[in-house]
């Protein structure tokens, strides 16, 4: 049997461990030169902004975050005076604390860890060993720390519902670091966990497809790309994907995230899933500020499910985990 069909978990948590990385790719959200795509589509993201500019600036790319209301517009002003570019060095986290914090809950977690880079906390593993003792983990990572090794030795396989290994090309050969991604890719594989090998559908790498599958698949990966939310040559993407772009890059099978009305619909935010920010805060989702505890105090999710405040909503935790989903929907007798 699949030994992910022997996995339960009853509740999930989206944890961004901190806000910085150590690589630069042109493309991400926190790359200080480009130009962010600040809506509601990727607010989860912009909130992890860790760049020091003008006033001007941030004002401008405020008055981009568009019916999100001022509570969130400070937090990302906050998290950009916390988080200045040269602090590259994340502090370790209370797994203890965590540990307890979770256990309050009388719940079965997955948790989704994610950063930032998670491999530049200094206990992470430390970290996922404690969650792993009970809970379930998925972890996304650029997977050339040299944790990954420690990683590989002290965590069980089984408690690892996944590794997305996010693969930036062009960054990883800047800095010569294909070869350790390559290696730590496979040592993760051959100690039986469930990874693979994801590369963003930047435009500029539309005509270099081919060449980087077949380059990753004699080494044994099959490389996949995923949706490129952002700005380039001044159109937003996914949205400007052409159908050609789409064939090319594979993503015909891609979950649609555009925006889409949400108002008034049913949501699980809140009720079985959270995201958990690198202060350690809890809220519903990335769009409501409603504060659920701490995770390294506790944790306390609503009895009911809810509606929709906003408009639009482009990354619905309904749909991230469909299983947790159907459960709210039945334990609150509406299925």
């Amino acid at each position: 049997m699949n030994r992910k069909e022997n996995l339960y978990h009853d509740a999930c948590l989206y944890w961004s461990v901190n806000d910085i990385c150590n690589l630069h790719c042109v493309y991400c959200y926190s790359n200080p030169g480009k130009e962010s795509y600040l809506t509601k589509q990727n607010v989860n993201q912009s909130i992890a902004l860790s760049v020091n500019k003008p006033i001007s600036v941030i004002t401008r790319k405020i008055n981009k975050l568009f019916q999100i209301g001022l509570p969130s517009a400070i937090r990302i002003i906050c998290s950009r005076r916390r988080h200045p570019r040269n602090h590259w060095i994340s502090k370790a986290i209370d797994s203890l604390a965590l540990k307890n914090a979770l256990d309050k809950t009388n719940k079965i977690f997955m948790i989704n860890l994610t950063g930032g880079e998670p491999f530049l906390i200094p206990n992470i593993v430390d970290v996922c060993a404690e969650i792993t003792k009970k809970h379930l983990l998925y972890i996304n990572t650029n997977l050339v720390s040299e944790k990954i090794k420690e990683f590989t030795e002290r965590i069980d396989p089984q408690r690892v519902l996944g590794i997305n290994a996010s693969c930036h090309i062009k960054e990883l050969e800047r800095l010569n670091l294909l070869d350790k991604y390559i290696y730590n890719f496979h040592l993760c594989k051959d100690k039986g966990f469930s990874i693979g090998a994801t590369e963003r559908a930047y435009p500029p790498l539309l005509g270099e497809v081919e060449k980087y599958k077949e380059f990753f698949k004699k080494r044994g990966i099959e490389l996949a790309f995923a949706q490129f939310c952002g700005k380039y040559n001044g159109k937003l993407y996914p949205e400007s994907y052409t159908d050609e772009e789409i064939k090319i890059f594979g993503l015909e099978k891609a979950p649609d995230i555009k925006m889409f009305h949400s108002k008034g619909k049913i949501c699980n935010a809140g009720y079985n899933v959270g995201v958990l920010f690198s202060d350690g805060f809890v809220r519903p989702c990335y769009q409501i500020n409603e504060s659920l505890g701490n995770i390294f105090d506790g944790i306390k999710f609503k009895k009911e499910l809810i509606k929709c405040p906003h408009e639009y909503c482009g990354c619905p935790l309904n749909c991230y985990d469909k299983h947790l989903f159907e459960k709210a929907l039945v334990e609150c007798g509406i299925k």
